[in-house]
């Protein structure tokens, strides 16, 4: 069956998204500038279904977001006094409003609602087993598309924060990751999905985002060397893994200590080349996983 999508390629109808970066690098301007897209039926970025959206915003002062909406809706290139509904809950956490979004949601026919921040949620212990599961629960109870913002820990921005039943409730992760790239602080982003739920893993999305004194003024597609620093990276991990399986099967942890990178780094990289094919799975050593280049028939 055809894939259903509230904002093509991110947002699955009816699903839930991760988007996890290093904190003060966008996220919320890219959560942001997708939930007036929705809210509007902007195609210029996502092929979006129009649908009534709400931010949550428990991460910023609420005088802020008003203003924020403004510049977004101008760099969208609509009316800047065009409204999105906000939901400002710094004090009371999710658990906190439930009640008064699911009714909200209910009354009004909302299809999107995004969280900024999962991490504000004020639910508990990110790191705990139960505190993830009851956090993604909610989420999903909602009955609606949902974006959540996640923020990776400091030494390592390949990965979320928190516990690995965040990224098993998601239907979508997106990494995002972003530089400045001139002395007028524009950044380039690239939005990368790390797990695709019944849907076709795309290809990284490249933006740029312009800055002016009263905030972010115009947004439109990085070209190819903007976002290069962004890109290598990864690409140079890869291609190190694929270099070190010519020599012979390994497990993440051999290939973790081979490379000298998180364990969690490689293991992401290994997921999107067994993906794509470019390894394969060639049996376990104890627990686990051992990986190789496809035998050539």
């Amino acid at each position: 069956s055809a894939v259903s999508y509230l904002a093509k390629p991110h947002i699955l109808t009816g699903g839930g998204t991760i988007m996890y970066g290093k904190p003060g690098q966008g996220k919320s301007y890219t959560a942001m500038i997708m939930a007036v897209a929705v809210n509007s039926g902007l195609n210029h970025y996502w092929e979006t279904e129009k649908m009534k959206s709400v931010y949550l915003n428990l991460e910023r002062p609420d005088r802020t977001i008003a203003p924020r909406i403004g510049t977004v809706n101008r760099a969208l290139g609509i009316d800047p006094s065009e409204t999105l509904s906000v939901m400002n809950e710094k004090s009371k956490g999710l658990l906190g409003i439930r009640d008064a979004l699911s009714y909200y949601i209910e009354e009004n026919n909302v299809g999107f609602v995004v969280l900024d921040s999962i991490s504000r949620s004020q639910m508990g212990d990110m790191k705990e087993d139960t505190v993830a599961t009851i956090t993604i629960d909610l989420l999903n109870d909602l009955g609606v598309s949902w974006l959540g913002i996640a923020h990776t820990p400091k030494y390592d921005d390949s990965i979320y924060y928190g516990n690995s039943q965040y990224e098993a409730g998601a239907d979508v992760m997106i990494r995002h990751k972003s530089e400045i790239i001139d002395d007028d602080g524009s950044l380039a982003l690239l939005l990368e999905v790390t797990k695709a739920n019944d849907m076709p893993v795309p290809r990284p999305m490249k933006l740029h985002y312009s800055f002016d004194a009263t905030g972010l003024s115009a947004i439109r597609f990085a070209k190819d060397f903007e976002v290069a620093n962004l890109v290598e990276e990864k690409e140079d991990l890869k291609g190190d893994i694929l270099y070190a399986l010519k020599r012979g099967k390994m497990s993440v942890p051999d290939l973790a200590k081979e490379l000298d990178k998180p364990r969690k780094t490689i293991s992401e990289a290994i997921d999107y080349l067994y993906r794509r094919e470019a390894i394969s799975l060639q049996g376990t050593q104890g627990i686990e996983r051992v990986y190789g280049l496809p035998v050539k028939d």
